[in-house]
């Protein structure tokens, strides 16, 4: 009981950061999964995890269209946000979330950087465009 509160009160959050509208890829969801994942690497960016729900929902004998989130970020970064608010590291490492609809599209999407900006009172306005363009770079260059 105490971990689904914990869950509902996690999923309650996060519904309160705006998500940037999703981009619907030209590629099929592993290309542009792929992309992603090469970009990130060439641009030295450490991806620190990545969910396969997809496969998770599959283990508890259930179905769901290919999705895929990476976790990625950069320390050096974050690090400047959080010395500035602290509460920001529950938003912190940054997401990409790729799905795949029922018709076999593609789409990419993230948080929206300066929404999180916005909500934690951060001021860092260089870093936080300087993000915003490499979330947009990443995700542009994966899915067109």
């Amino acid at each position: 009981m105490k971990i689904t509160k914990v869950l509902l009160s996690f999923f309650i959050l996060a519904s309160l950061v705006k998500a940037m509208e999703p981009i619907k890829s030209k590629y099929d969801f592993n290309t542009t999964y792929e992309n992603t994942k090469k970009l990130l690497t060439q641009k030295n960016i450490p991806i620190f995890a990545e969910f396969d729900h997809s496969k998770n929902a599959k283990d508890v004998g259930l179905e769901l269209n290919a999705t895929k989130v990476i976790v990625f970020g950069n320390p050096k970064v974050g690090t400047f946000l959080m010395q500035e608010n602290p509460k920001i590291s529950m938003e912190l490492p940054l997401r990409i979330s790729i799905w795949e609809d029922t018709q076999h599209n593609t789409y990419i999407a993230y948080t929206d950087i300066k929404e999180l900006a916005k909500k934690y009172a951060i001021k860092n306005n260089q870093i936080v465009e300087n993000i915003h363009k490499l979330l947009e770079e990443i995700i542009k260059t994966s899915a067109k």
